[in-house]
């Protein structure tokens, strides 16, 4: 005989059946740096009252339904999401790539629970608004998400506010404001893939409000940018500013900047832009010295930043020559402050300020960055032109003329469009119209095709100089980069591809150069890359060159001028 169940067994048996069924779902969990998890959505697991989420049998997220205050269910890009809100810390978790189905089983589920618990879970689906709207009226903001709304008049005077758009509090980098528009930057997902399409930047435009005159009222875009700043904590782990830097001009984006340097991060600060950089997101860093001594600065950056309607993703400054000089009093109150500027000297009066006397702006700029970033400048190469310069005149896609770089490891042309080309990704460097200077069936210049390994594209770089040919040949072979094109079985440069050197318009001067008909330069995911520049209006698409930057890189001026130090004050 079957031995009789006890009453205890009797009562577990009853209260298996009361539990909910379980509910597993492949799901996206959503962090708080925007990034994407890939695992399993559970609720109900094996009878138990969470809501769970696991990746590879770890728990990324789990929480008692005691403490959901409400499940909303929305459609974005990757399906359903829902986002789960907790009563004690209002804090939000939410979980996409759901189907329809699996949402709607898992809302149904929790509206029974909270009946048969006598639990107050507000349950909802609430519906984008997707029929085209001009105009956002309202934006409301909990813990870690801002929601932007839209209000409409129903026939009966009444209102309907419909959701647009959600964005993650934890994905707003900076806001910026100028007379009439707000621009939110976002974080990039820290682990998106190289093809994945997301979100870099938001614009609104403030609508101004009109009177009866048709005069225009004031618009609060300045004060919409400093809400979503406190909302989003942009500015709170700051900590004290370490030190300014005035007045340097920036050729991309083309705007003079104020740089406000903190402990962890850097703020550009223009009349026309407010970017704020965090030391981490800078790639790499080039100081280029120009033939007149002024300094060709490059920041490259791992993520873009805004101006206006244009992104950019690296930097270009033109710093002043060596009679340029600055003193700075650097905030060193912070100890890991104090250890990376040891080049500052400790003020004698105050044991919480370094100073740095009659050092040149170039330099000062280059040591708070390498110092801060904890990224050196790539270093130069022994390469020497005809001149005695470290660089090659030439132009890339037809433009005005630029100067060419052979550092260590990289090429680096600038100004426009700045373009660098790892060694480790170029196949071969093709040399065309090649020969001997001054001979007659030599051409003025010759060009250069650079040849990568990881697209397979070309960049053109040409109207070289002629007398540069064996100098740069010399040092492809020094840094054993496979070349062709010349006759490297005579000891003078010969012309090999058939030409007679009557080459007619191929002679002219970068002023009358055209495009050059080589593929287009929009490399992304490899080491060659190009600043984007030409979508707003002070930029140019690299036909336009700054000529003051060119009369300084060059040397060659309009009259002389008499060589003086000059001498600029910053302050803390």
């Amino acid at each position: 005989k079957k031995p009789k169940k006890t009453l205890l067994q009797r009562d577990c048996k009853t209260a298996n059946k009361e539990k909910m069924e379980s509910i597993e779902l492949a799901a996206l969990f959503v962090d708080g740096s925007g990034g994407y998890h890939q695992g399993e959505f559970r609720l109900f697991p094996d009878g138990r009252q969470t809501v769970e989420f696991i990746q590879k049998k770890k728990t990324l997220f789990k929480v008692n339904l005691d403490q959901v205050e409400s499940c909303v269910s929305m459609i974005v890009a990757k399906g359903y999401q829902l986002t789960f809100k907790n009563k004690s810390t209002k804090a939000s978790s939410s979980f996409t790539g759901l189907t329809r189905s699996g949402s709607e089983s898992i809302r149904e589920s929790l509206k029974k629970w909270s009946k048969d618990n006598k639990k107050r879970i507000q349950v909802q689906h609430n519906p984008i608004y997707v029929k085209g709207v001009n105009e956002i009226s309202k934006t409301k903001t909990d813990k870690n998400t801002i929601t932007f709304m839209s209000a409409s008049k129903e026939e009966d005077g009444g209102e309907v506010v419909e959701t647009c758009f959600q964005v993650p509090l934890s994905m707003v980098r900076n806001v910026q404001a100028d007379k009439y528009n707000v621009s939110i930057e976002m974080e990039e997902p820290a682990n998106a893939e190289s093809d994945e399409y997301f979100v870099t930047s938001l614009g609104f435009m403030v609508v101004p409000e009109f009177g009866e005159t048709s005069e225009e009222k004031y618009a609060p875009a300045k004060e919409m940018a400093e809400n979503l700043k406190k909302e989003a904590d942009v500015e709170a782990d700051f900590g004290d500013e370490v030190c300014e830097v005035t007045s340097l001009r920036f050729l991309i984006p083309r705007v003079n900047i104020d740089l406000h340097f903190y402990p962890t991060k850097f703020v550009m600060s223009g009349s026309t832009m407010h970017s704020v950089i965090e030391y981490s997101h800078i790639k790499r860093i080039f100081s280029l010295p120009n033939t007149d001594g002024t300094v060709s600065f490059i920041i490259d950056l791992k993520q873009h930043i805004t101006k206006g309607q244009t992104t950019y993703k690296t930097l270009l400054m033109k710093l002043p020559d060596e009679s340029d000089q600055i003193d700075l009093k650097i905030n060193v109150t912070d100890e890991d402050v104090r250890e990376k500027l040891s080049f500052a000297k400790i003020s004698e009066d105050d044991d919480d300020i370094a100073e740095v006397n009659n050092q040149a702006v170039s330099e000062v700029v280059k040591k708070l960055l390498e110092s801060l970033s904890g990224k050196k400048a790539k270093e130069m190469s022994s390469f020497s032109s005809k001149n005695g310069f470290q660089c090659v005149r030439g132009s890339i896609k037809g433009t005005d003329g630029g100067y060419l770089f052979p550092l260590n490891k990289y090429f680096v042309f600038v100004p426009k469009p700045v373009t660098i080309i790892s060694y480790d990704d170029v196949s071969y460097v093709n040399f065309e119209r090649v020969g001997k200077a001054g001979s007659r069936t030599s051409t003025q210049n010759f060009d250069m095709k650079i040849m990568l390994k990881k697209s397979g594209k070309v960049v053109a770089i040409d109207y070289i100089q002629q007398d540069e040919s064996q100098k740069m040949i010399d040092f492809l072979e020094a840094k054993g980069i496979a070349y062709e094109g010349v006759d490297t079985r005579q000891q003078k440069l010969t012309y090999v591809d058939g030409d007679d050197g009557d080459d007619g318009d191929d002679d002219r001067d970068f002023a009358g150069s055209e495009d050059s008909e080589e593929e287009d330069m929009s490399f992304h995911g490899s080491e060659m890359e190009e600043s984007e520049v030409g979508e707003s209006g002070d930029e140019s698409e690299g036909a336009e060159v700054d000529p003051d930057f060119l009369e300084g890189i060059t040397g060659q001026k309009k009259g002389k001028k008499k060589s003086k130090t000059k001498k600029r004050d910053s302050h803390r």
